[in-house]
């Protein structure tokens, strides 16, 4: 769209809350979330939190729609990518799946879900936007679902002949019983 900018504030691994990571490979890296920032525990300064940084943004410009997708790092979404890809591969040709993963099970439980999607709500741009000046309705939101990790159905694709349909991709999480 003619005289339309886009402003990308993501940071790929980030959760919901700000941090700085403690991990060695990565010590002292910063992790924006949606919120205000955090305190660098070493040097005692303050960096932005996404919402930090979109206020900068409102402040200064007319924003039109904001689009987020949120929650699937808070979720656990790569140590949910390693159980069902391992359960896909080993013991290959046994019929494990990774819904029966008790962990992926609590990750992507309903409860899981919920308390993600408070997070996200706290977090989210309502008190951002009015504090800039935007009123409510004057702006949209789109907020990207969490990840599909796994098909909704038992069905692979044509070219994967010999597989079974129960086999371990088969990880249907909105459909498991709660």
């Amino acid at each position: 769209m003619p005289g339309t900018y886009a402003i990308n504030l993501a940071c790929s691994g980030a959760l919901t809350t700000s941090m700085w990571s403690t991990r060695l490979l990565d010590y002292g890296q910063y992790k924006p979330g949606v919120d205000d920032g955090a305190v660098d525990p070493s040097a005692g300064r303050r960096a932005p939190g996404q919402l930090t940084l979109l206020a900068r943004v409102a402040r200064q410009a007319l924003v039109g729609t904001i689009v987020m997708s949120i929650g699937g790092n808070d979720m656990g979404f790569g140590e949910v990518m390693v159980a069902c890809i391992s359960a896909f591969m080993w013991p290959w040709p046994f019929d494990a799946r990774c819904e029966d993963d008790p962990e992926v099970r609590r990750r992507l439980s309903d409860e899981s879900l919920a308390q993600v999607e408070g997070k996200v709500e706290v977090a989210i741009v309502r008190a951002v936007m009015s504090a800039a000046g935007h009123a409510n309705g004057s702006w949209q939101m789109i907020v990207q679902g969490l990840p599909r990790l796994i098909a909704e159905d038992s069905r692979f694709a044509e070219s994967a002949a010999g597989r079974s349909t129960r086999a371990a991709a088969r990880c249907t999480p909105r459909t498991w019983p709660g």
